[in-house]
Order: structure tokens, then sequence, then C-alpha cells
């Protein structure tokens, strides 16, 4: 198998390998393809792309995503020679921090190569109760001048640097301000990130992504009953889909404040 680098005329490409169940991943190449924070790969055989796989570099982490094998060569250690090939390119930068989001089929070869489970990601189905909710007023959109204050929030959540990425996002983006910012929502990042210091501003925020069409809801295991009652309080019921993540890592251990997480930006990036 040869390893390359993902050009932007592979994107369409990648169509033969996208799995069934998930959001066109031509989205997610094609938004951070050409940025310098994203490197993308392929593995050939006879000229047929048969995986491929990309990394995030946030500061000292790095993320691994959408290692996909093409459905007629699976089962044969390809999403692990992928994977071992990025975790090596990683290492050249002299990050020993690695993360990733597994599915089920991939979690034990993840667990082979040495990740540890960290904690998991639950997905759920929103639906309507009809039950009218609060309008919050302290939300409002974004301003250049809200930077400073959204990155220092996400690294409080975090624990590592997503600026990289979140400074593109910023023109579209809400916050809830109250004497400072208490939280914000990215809606074209990912699955729509929302971080909140609380459950007033998080809800504030995650009532806004509701009204704007966004019926799933993936968040991490810590927040279910929380977030479940916050959504049933407003007129929303979140059913658990039986899908479920597993957020792995090699390294230190990761230092995030799930309860300050209300939405994910999706399965490459926590």
């Amino acid at each position: 198998m040869k390893f390359s680098p993902i050009t932007s005329q592979d994107i369409d490409a990648l169509i033969p390998l996208q799995p069934a169940d998930w959001k066109d991943i031509r989205v997610v190449f094609r938004m951070h393809h050409g940025r310098n924070y994203f490197s993308a790969f392929k593995g050939v055989i006879d000229d047929q792309m048969i995986v491929v796989g990309h990394i995030i570099y946030c500061g000292e982490v790095a993320w691994l995503g959408n290692i996909i094998v093409h459905p007629s060569h699976r089962k044969r250690g390809y999403a692990k020679l992928m994977t071992t090939f990025l975790m090596n390119e990683i290492r050249l930068t002299g990050i020993s921090n690695i993360y990733l989001l597994a599915t089920e089929m991939g979690y034990p070869v993840y667990e082979k190569l040495g990740f540890t489970l960290f904690n998991h990601y639950i997905f759920n189905s929103i639906v309507s109760l009809d039950k009218t909710s609060t309008y919050i007023s302290m939300v409002r959109k974004c301003v250049d001048s809200d930077l400073p204050a959204i990155l220092k929030l996400d690294f409080e959540t975090m624990g590592y640097d997503r600026s990289y990425i979140l400074k593109f996002h910023i023109n579209d983006a809400w916050v809830y301000e109250s004497k400072s910012i208490k939280g914000f929502f990215m809606p074209n990042l990912g699955d729509g990130l929302i971080i909140a210091k609380d459950e007033h501003s998080g809800w504030a925020l995650s009532k806004i992504r509701v009204e704007m069409g966004k019926d799933y809801l993936v968040i991490p295991e810590e927040q279910q009953t929380t977030i479940r009652i916050l959504y049933l309080e407003n007129g929303f019921q979140l059913n658990p889909t039986g899908r479920i993540a597993y957020f792995m890592y090699q390294g230190r251990t990761p230092q995030i404040k799930s309860p300050m997480i209300y939405s994910r930006i999706g399965g490459y990036l926590g």
C-alpha cells in the first residue's frame, strides 16, 4: 500500500468510502483542506483508494479522524495501517498527545494500538413536545472582538488549543453574554459546537441550535442526564439512538470539562 496526501481533486473520489450512517465526509475534507492545521492522506493499491484518514493539529494535541476503509476491503488490517501511518506523522512533529473518537467497530483496533478509553459520547434524536420555552435575550450574534473570550472559554473547557479552527467560524457564531461571555455556539462547525459555563447559557444557545433545524445531539455521557432534563424542562425530549462513540487517547490524560460541552463538533475533533 502506498500512502500519499489527499489532493483537492481526490475529495469527490471519497464517495465510495462513505459509511451509510455518516454525514457526507467530503464536507469535512473540503472545509479544512489546505489549512496548516490539517493533513489528510490516502492509502492506494493498484490505483484504487482503499483507506483514508486525517490529522487535525491543536497545539500540543493531535486529533485523528475519518479513518475509513472502502467497504470491499474491510477487515483486512487497512485501518490499522492507516492509523499507524498517521501516528508516525504526528510523532515527527514532536506531539505525543493523540485523541480520537472511535466507532464500535474501530474500538478494538485502536485499543490494540495502545489507545486508552476516556469516556463515551452519546447520540440522541431531539423531539419537540410542543411546549413553549423561554426566549433568552442575552444571546446575540458574535462580533470580532468576542474572539479572545471565545478562545479562552474553549481552552478552559478542552484543555488544549483549538483556536486555529474556531477563528474561521467567528462570523456566524452566537454568544451568550451576561456581564461577560458565558457561552458560544458555532452552527456551521461540525454538529454545531456549543460550549457554555452553566445550564442557563447552555440552554439559551441550544434553543437557537434546535430552531435552526438540528434534530440530533451528540454529547459526553457525563452530560446525558443533565441535558436530557434541561431539554425536557423546555419542551423537548432527547431519545438515545443506541449509537455510541468511544473517546480514546494516547499520551497525557485529557483535561476536558465535559459539563461545559452542550454540543460537540464531530468525530474528528470532539
